[in-house]
């Protein structure tokens, strides 16, 4: 009867040691905004932003992000806009990127990838009361982007310490290498024109590159609305599984 009260006692306390290293876990793998509630990101690229599909490939000499995040978020949604893409190699092929309504979920959180290397994973979220309820390339050939993909790992963190005009504040590096997107290519002549025939298909192995410096403003008023706060208050923002740069 004593040994199987041990035994239970030792499997409680076990238990009891197990939920406080997974409440420290979740507790570490969030947003850090220091002594903010909340803040309005503002993301703008460094180099550009490429989306490829089938052999073809769109960049953006312009990407910008801007969204609101809670403090110890485990989710940062920001709304992406593009301006100035063009399909590699034929600059003269201009394209116009809609992504009315959808925002990209980056996760805090970094885990094992499949192969054997840890990221943080992304997924896109589309309003179809807003916009399209999806992301579309459009041009000489149409391309859509579905939301709800899932996770789709490949991106990672880097925390930019000493930011900001007096030194003293933190913001992220955003860097995507993201593989195993979704995308459809909607046939047509301009379609087999740039080489993805002129039927239309899926493709599921579609992938997106692009580094992008985000930076916190104080939100004082929960308002969410970027332009509000273009020239106010720096803030925190901080990815705590990251490392420093």
């Amino acid at each position: 009867m004593t040994r199987n009260l041990k035994v239970a006692f030792s499997a409680l306390l076990a238990l009891m040691a197990f939920g406080a290293m997974a409440a420290q876990a979740s507790a570490n793998d969030t947003v850090d905004l220091t002594d903010n509630e909340s803040a309005v990101l503002t993301g703008e690229q460094e180099g550009l932003h490429k989306f490829s599909v089938g052999g073809v490939t769109v960049q953006c000499t312009t990407a910008t992000f801007a969204g609101t995040v809670k403090e110890e978020a485990e989710i940062t949604s920001v709304h992406p806009e593009y301006a100035g893409c063009t399909l590699s190699g034929a600059e003269s092929i201009g394209l116009t990127v809609d992504t009315e309504g959808c925002t990209y979920d980056f996760y805090s959180e970094t885990t094992d990838n499949g192969s054997g290397k840890t990221d943080a994973p992304v997924d896109i979220t589309c309003d179809a009361e807003e916009g399209s309820g999806d992301i579309r390339l459009t041009g000489a050939c149409e391309l859509r982007v579905p939301a709800e993909q899932g996770k789709t790992h490949g991106v990672s963190y880097k925390n930019l310490t000493e930011h900001g005009p007096n030194k003293d504040k933190d913001a992220v590096t955003v860097t995507a290498t993201v593989a195993g997107l979704e995308a459809t290519s909607t046939g047509g002549l301009g379609c087999f024109l740039v080489g993805l025939g002129n039927k239309q298909k899926t493709y599921t192995t579609a992938s997106y590159v692009g580094n992008t410096e985000v930076t916190g403003y104080i939100d004082e008023d929960n308002l969410g609305t970027p332009d509000v706060f273009e020239h106010g208050a720096l803030a925190d923002f901080r990815i705590n599984t990251a490392p420093d740069a």
